[in-house]
């Protein structure tokens, strides 16, 4: 998703809104800090560890990205994350499925 795609989005929210041009301009800004907020919302720095066994999807420092499987309490340690940027679960970067809002 890039910033293009996120303002489209935002617009045609903003549109959906039946209030003021005002309010519409505030909502679209409002839409875009939401998303920002949430892709920036399931990284986590590697010096903080994970707290779930699972997969995980780690930035490397030259840009590439790989998943890693983990185990909490078996061995997983800081070291396993050195030369890594940042690390999220890979559920959190899957799309909601309707069963997991309800």
């Amino acid at each position: 998703m890039n910033r293009k795609t996120i303002e489209k989005a935002a617009h045609k929210y903003a549109e959906s809104i039946p209030q003021s041009d005002e309010r519409k301009e505030y909502s679209r800004e409002d839409f875009i800090a939401g998303v920002e907020w949430h892709i920036n919302s399931v990284w986590h720095p590697t010096n903080e560890l994970p707290k779930y066994s699972g997969y995980l999807a780690a930035l490397m420092n030259n840009g590439l990205m790989e998943t890693i499987h983990y185990t909490v309490g078996i061995g997983f340690c800081k070291t396993q994350l050195k030369g890594y940027a940042l690390w999220s679960y890979v559920d959190d970067l899957l799309p909601y499925r309707k069963e997991d809002k309800q």
